[in-house]
């Protein structure tokens, strides 16, 4: 596990949640207040990204806690430190936006429990092999922001790594030790799920191969989750379960070992997240008939994204 990217990812996905939630509440709190500067940040929502890597998932995340949800934008992914970045002139691209609703809980200033529904208002650009590793830019402009029919122009930067770090699309899924309930496993010795679904721990994926049938992994613990999105992110897996369980084995797997993390305390991979190299969690693979990787997810995801690669398995098979 590369546990610097894995570190400044989880603080990035916690100050993601934060500042959703704050932001709610001081604007449901607020009386008098005015804010007198208010500002926007562009932040990777990924923490593996490679020379093959062809999505990038971001947020755009105001002062006042709020995410971005603009008429019009545009994104540009420019190298900064390859010996090609003078000669390439990258072209803007238009991302799709996926809105993902999260509840939390708040104690406000009051002493009151507040439930917020908020949307964390993900983007996601897909871009053909970044081929070059080191630092890159994204580049984004924002059209009409805050219906003022201002132009914003928004830039971070990212590093990407020459070792292909997880899973390249279309390379062959490694084997995994299956733990199953018809092994005699217990679901709550599987699972920290609040209610989890059964069908997601009585296969595995070489048994969806041997049985012809792609398969979505998804590796997430909600009960003991570094960067708060496992809930959600399984919660979502299980939406798009109910409209392929018929033609797909969804499976889902705690990427840390749940005695030694009940015993100790210690965040220990679990075995199938360490024969699968499992560099951060949580993450989603899908997994076409011939046991090749069709698609990988890191972290939060929209669900249509899911959708539209397990559309993409059945009909190329």
């Amino acid at each position: 596990m590369n546990y610097k990217q894995t570190w400044i990812y989880t603080v990035s996905m916690l100050l993601i949640f934060q500042s959703i939630i704050i932001g709610a509440c001081i604007k449901s709190d607020q009386t008098d207040e005015e804010y007198v500067e208010h500002t926007y940040d562009v932040l990777i929502a990924s923490s593996v990204i490679d020379v093959k890597t062809t999505r990038i998932p971001f947020v755009i995340i105001g002062s006042r806690g709020e995410y971005l949800q603009p008429d019009t934008i545009q994104v540009r992914i420019l190298p900064k430190s390859s010996p090609a970045a003078e000669s390439v002139t990258g072209e803007y691209l238009i991302p799709k936006y996926h809105s993902i609703v999260v509840t939390e809980d708040h104690i406000h200033r009051d002493g009151e429990l507040h439930a917020h529904e908020n949307d964390l208002g993900i983007y996601v650009v897909n871009v053909d092999e970044l081929q070059y590793p080191g630092e890159w830019q994204l580049e984004l402009v924002v059209k009409n922001l805050e219906k003022e029919g201002t132009i914003n122009e928004i830039q971070t930067t990212f590093v990407v790594s020459e070792d292909l770090q997880f899973l390249a699309v279309g390379s062959k899924v490694p084997l995994m030790t299956g733990r199953t309930l018809d092994t005699g496993f217990k679901l709550e010795e599987l699972s920290t799920h609040p209610n989890p679904n059964p069908a997601m721990y009585n296969t595995t994926v070489e048994k969806a191969i041997n049985n012809n049938r792609p398969s979505v992994v998804v590796f997430s613990t909600p009960a003991y989750c570094q960067s708060k999105v496992c809930g959600p992110v399984l919660d979502i897996v299980m939406s798009v379960m109910d409209l392929y369980e018929s033609q797909i084995d969804f499976i889902h797997i705690e990427p840390f070992d749940l005695q030694t993390l009940s015993n100790t305390g210690t965040f220990l991979l679990s075995q199938p997240a360490q024969e699968w190299r499992l560099p951060s969690e949580p993450w989603i693979i899908v997994v076409d008939r011939d046991g090749k990787v069709a698609g990988k997810f890191e972290g939060i995801i929209g669900r249509t994204e899911l959708i539209e690669v397990c559309d993409s398995v059945l009909d190329s098979n």
